[in-house]
């Protein structure tokens, strides 16, 4: 089947389904996906269609088509565990798909997720703050292609300054974790304590963190 991924040219599968990216969740008809996803036959807009239905994502009916935004989670998961180029991915996502999806696979993994939290003294930004009990991750989101290791390192610095915060700010919770996702595996897992997570690693992390204790840097009384 042309959409058999292991079977066939993965540069000319990954790259036409990355385009589907820019049709979900927004579409509700087959002319609107094929138009937003820019792919000009209607032949293989219908297969692509099909092969996204055969794997989960999304839904549809003669010419009516229905997305949730957990559908576009499972596309970019998809995507990434086949090998997408991380530079055409990145060219499909905003910094708010990129949240998204990382709070759903929070939520996923029974975390309450707050977002873009604001701290006033210290004046800190966190994109996301998720919440099992009274331990907070605290989340940086990350889509870029690549992270140079004096990047990595100020984003470790900043975030053990946020988890610090964070403690300091929300009496209920009693540890405070940092961590740092990002859309592509970065050749450091932790850099200072602070773990650093590819999106379609981060589920089995969130599961198994407790095997990476001794190498977490966290907050706690």
């Amino acid at each position: 089947m042309l959409w058999d991924i292991p079977n066939h040219r993965r540069a000319l599968n990954l790259s036409l389904l990355a385009k589907a990216i820019s049709g979900i969740p927004k579409s509700k008809s087959v002319p609107e996906f094929q138009s937003l996803s820019k792919i000009p036959s209607s032949i293989v807009t219908k297969e692509l269609l099909d092969f996204l239905a055969s794997n989960g994502i999304g839904r549809r009916s003669n010419t009516t088509i229905i997305f949730s935004q957990a559908d576009k989670l499972n596309l970019l998961l998809l995507l990434i565990q086949n090998g997408c180029d991380a530079k055409l991915l990145s060219s499909k996502l905003d910094w708010r798909d990129f949240e998204i999806f990382t709070s759903i696979i929070l939520e996923q993994t029974s975390y309450y997720c707050k977002t873009n939290v604001h701290l006033r003294k210290p004046r800190f930004q966190i994109d996301i703050v998720g919440v099992a009990g009274k331990t907070a991750l605290i989340v940086d989101c990350k889509h870029w292609k690549d992270m140079p290791a004096h990047t990595r390192y100020e984003c470790a610095t900043q975030q053990r300054r946020r988890a610090r915060a964070y403690r300091r700010f929300d009496e209920k919770i009693r540890v405070t974790v940092p961590i740092v996702v990002t859309l592509n595996e970065q050749t450091q897992r932790f850099v200072n304590g602070v773990p650093f997570i590819a999106i379609n690693r981060l589920r089995a992390f969130l599961i198994d963190c407790d095997a990476f204790q001794d190498e977490i840097f966290y907050i706690s009384n």
